[in-house]
């Protein structure tokens, strides 16, 4: 994916698109970017292509684009789940549908551009069902095929003039270029002919040069000759050895990268390789001891191939000390890296964890950004529709105004919006009164329970106070005449003497 993107990217910060791209700037392409993007590539094959993807339905560029693609001959998906899936990508501007697209029309472009040039003429025009009866449209489509056979014929005919026409420029210089060359070389031979007329064995001199020149050209027939010779047969060889090497070069990088149990298996299977050739080693020896003095030859051999064993092991034993350093200066340097940064260097497995964690947090980041984008979008189009709402709301109130000017009924909206406040306001009151009523009501009940539990504290002394009464009325006509008496006697200075028999 990543080298698609960078070679989209390349191709179109070249001429004739110059778009000033990066890869970021261009992995952060909206759909409809995409999709623009793609419509000015089609452009530059087509000038009929040009469009505003914004202002066009996606439906309709979808379909021009497919038409578009099926002359420049690209292959869709075969199967159907494919194919429906690339056209919904290629109408939604998906990344999946579209970047495939780009890579290959970017790849191709001078021949696509052709393609396109001759889609012009060649593409034919499909004949609905019912009009194929027609005696007269077959006639012209006759002509019509007949047209584009020619127009065939004439584009190859034009084809091979052009490229004729390259070669016998290029032919014609290269005329111009020996006629030049001739010239230069009758004058050498003009000029060395006048020096020579003056000596007086011209023709023994003449008859040394061409022998010379005959040794000259038979000297390097004889050197190409053994070039070739030694061509044939060393450097077959070189090159069957160099082909081994980079085939073994490219079987080490194509393997993943050894960790210490990996070193540490070769290591023991190294160590057992060697057992076992020592122990091959010796059963040989002990099965020569007892043989003729022919094998000597073969236990030269052996002494040579146990030298080199020796060398191949110091040489092994070189390598496991410079892997030892190696790895001793591996753990130096992640040590002074975890004490400057205070974190531990990923190597091996949990690199590769990081990775792929962190390119799970990457897709994470890219959908969420995408997702905010869509936020922002809709909230700008919730803003517009707002303001769009609060000016119809403006002009309905204007013309709401200008309609009650006209009835003679002027302030009627404001003057319903103020009842409507006041009736809202007296429903409150209303509640509230309705609240005071209440606690009215609960204090009244309260007062009449402590009213009926004071009238029954007082019951018992109410019966005993009315017989009282009654004997304090039945006293009040003595007491009257009693104040009357003593009225009269102090008016009359006389001492009053109760004559009552009751007092």
């Amino acid at each position: 994916m990543s080298e698609q993107l960078k070679f989209i990217v390349h191709e179109l910060n070249k001429e004739p698109f110059n778009k000033k791209l990066n890869l970021i700037s261009f992995d952060a392409y909206r759909p409809d970017q995409l999709l623009q993007t793609l419509t000015d590539v089609f452009a530059e094959l087509e000038p009929k292509m040009k469009a505003d993807v914004r202002c066009e339905d996606p439906e309709q560029l979808a379909m021009r684009n497919l038409n578009f693609l099926r002359i420049l001959k690209y292959k869709p998906p075969p199967d159907s789940a494919g194919l429906a899936s690339f056209r919904q990508g290629l109408v939604a501007g998906a990344k999946e549908a579209v970047l495939p697209v780009l890579e290959w029309t970017l790849r191709g472009l001078p021949e696509l551009r052709k393609r396109a040039y001759l889609g012009r003429f060649l593409v034919k025009v499909e004949l609905p069902p019912e009009l194929e009866g027609d005696v007269d449209l077959q006639t012209l489509y006759a002509q019509y095929e007949a047209a584009m056979q020619q127009f065939k014929e004439a584009h190859k005919t034009g084809e091979a003039l052009r490229a004729s026409g390259l070669n016998t420029q290029e032919l014609r210089k290269g005329i111009a270029h020996m006629e030049q060359e001739r010239e230069q070389l009758l004058k050498k031979v003009a000029k060395l002919r006048r020096k020579v007329e003056t000596q007086q064995n011209k023709d023994s001199l003449l008859q040394l040069a061409k022998n010379l020149r005959e040794e000259q050209d038979r000297a390097h027939t004889l050197a190409q000759q053994r070039n070739g010779q030694r061509d044939a047969t060393k450097l077959p060889k070189e090159i069957t050895a160099c082909q081994n090497a980079m085939r073994d070069l490219q079987k080490v990088a194509a393997e993943p990268s050894m960790g210490q149990q990996e070193l540490g298996r070769l290591k023991a299977k190294v160590q057992s390789e060697n057992q076992e050739i020592n122990a091959l080693y010796e059963q040989k020896m002990r099965n020569q001891e007892s043989a003729d003095d022919k094998l000597t030859l073969f236990r030269q051999q052996a002494a040579v191939i146990a030298r080199k064993k020796e060398a191949a092991a110091e040489t092994l034993n070189e390598l496991r000390l410079q892997v030892s350093q190696l790895e001793a200066q591996l753990q130096e340097k992640q040590s002074q890296l975890a004490a400057a940064n205070g974190e531990q260097v990923l190597v091996g497995d949990e690199f590769k964890k990081y990775v792929n964690a962190l390119r799970g947090k990457s897709s994470q980041y890219k959908q969420q950004r995408q997702e905010l984008a869509e936020l922002r979008a809709e909230t700008g189009v919730l803003a517009r529709t707002q303001e769009i709402l609060a000016a119809k709301q403006r002009d309905l109130a204007q013309s709401l105004e200008a309609l009650e000017e006209r009835h003679g009924v002027r302030g009627y909206h404001r003057l319903q919006g103020a009842l409507e406040s006041v009736s809202g306001s007296k429903a409150a009151l209303d509640e509230t009164k309705m609240t005071t009523l209440e606690d009215m009501a609960t204090m009244v009940t309260s007062l009449n329970k402590r009213i009926a539990e004071r009238k029954g504290r007082l019951a018992p002394a109410i019966k005993d106070l009315r017989p009282l009464r009654k004997n304090y009325q039945a006293c009040a006509p003595l007491r009257r005449s009693f104040v009357k008496a003593a009225a009269q006697s102090v008016h009359n200075r006389t001492p009053y003497k109760m004559t009552s028999p009751a007092l």
